[in-house]
């Protein structure tokens, strides 16, 4: 749309005065169209908001059916204020946690701080294990043991010739 047209940009004034109406009538047209934009985004706005309403309604009844202990509100609130700590502890931002969560969000986030809270409550101080030294000549001495049996079992399969005499001597070579 052009600026408003004046007497001198014509050399009649009929002409003048055609020109003016067709842009009174253009201004009109712009006016109007832009009063139906905004009664056009008035409605979506509104529509979104009930939509929003909606969702948020289904979700709290989604999670109650969930978890009916949050019928009960000094439960629902203590517990929500364990979340919340637990989700800014991983990292959630409060401008994330103000925002809408579904059902399923709390679900989870509600079940790993339970696992957090129980797993850091359960954690006793691990008893370090005394490093035991094994006394001198320790391991020289079950070797010793070890070959004398190794050479009583190899005089007896001399003796004997018996296979059975000679398992014994290949279990212990194999390391069974």
């Amino acid at each position: 749309m052009g600026p408003e047209p004046t007497r001198s940009d014509f050399g009649d004034d009929a002409a003048y005065l055609v020109a003016k109406d067709a842009w009174n009538q253009q201004r009109a047209n712009v006016e109007a169209i832009r009063a139906e934009q905004v009664r056009v985004a008035q409605e979506q706005q509104a529509e979104m908001q009930a939509r929003a309403t909606a969702w948020r309604a289904n979700e709290r009844k989604l999670l109650l059916e969930k978890l009916p202990e949050w019928n009960d509100e000094a439960t629902r609130e203590a517990e929500l204020r364990g979340m919340i700590d637990y989700a800014r502890s991983v990292g959630y931002s409060d401008e994330r946690l103000a925002g809408d969560l579904s059902h399923c969000d709390y679900l989870v986030l509600r079940d790993a701080w339970r696992y957090r809270s129980l797993d850091t409550e359960g954690k006793q101080k691990v008893k370090e294990a005394e490093v035991k030294t094994a006394a001198p000549a320790t391991g020289a001495r079950r070797e010793t043991r070890t070959r004398d049996k190794d050479k009583k079992q190899r005089e007896r399969l001399r003796k004997t010739g018996n296979p059975r005499d000679a398992v014994p001597l290949v279990a212990a070579r194999l390391g069974l």
